[in-house]
């Protein structure tokens, strides 16, 4: 099963769209190496994950052929650690930025102009 739709089923990212975007932006690794959407997942493999603020590593340890009933999706993964991530947060123009605006911005790769963010 590929990445993004393995962090659907399993309901740790709820829609497969921002799956794919969080894994695109380079804040998943299976087994220490940055991942794509596409890559395969494998029972046993350690998923590393930076979704807004926070970071979480996961051991598969199963992985479906399809969707999963809600009831059983603990069964698919084990958190071995999850942390809060501090960031820079930036200030233009004397605006401070929530932590929704800034992930918005990070993920989509642009500034509140909509000119190329080159911060990160």
């Amino acid at each position: 099963m590929r990445l993004d739709k393995f962090l659907k089923v399993s309901r740790i990212i709820k829609r497969r769209p921002i799956a794919k975007l969080v894994v695109d932006e380079k804040k998943a690794k299976l087994d220490g190496k940055i991942a794509k959407s596409s890559t395969e997942v494998k029972v046993g493999q350690e998923l590393e994950l930076e979704y807004f603020n926070k970071y979480f590593k996961f051991k598969i340890l199963q992985v479906p052929s399809g969707n999963v009933s809600k009831e059983k999706t603990s069964e698919l993964v084990e958190l071995i650690e999850s942390k809060g991530i501090e960031k820079n947060q930036p200030e233009w123009n004397g605006i401070e930025w929530n932590a929704m605006e800034w992930n918005q911005l990070e993920w989509n790769g642009m500034d509140w102009n909509g000119m190329q963010w080159n911060g990160m």
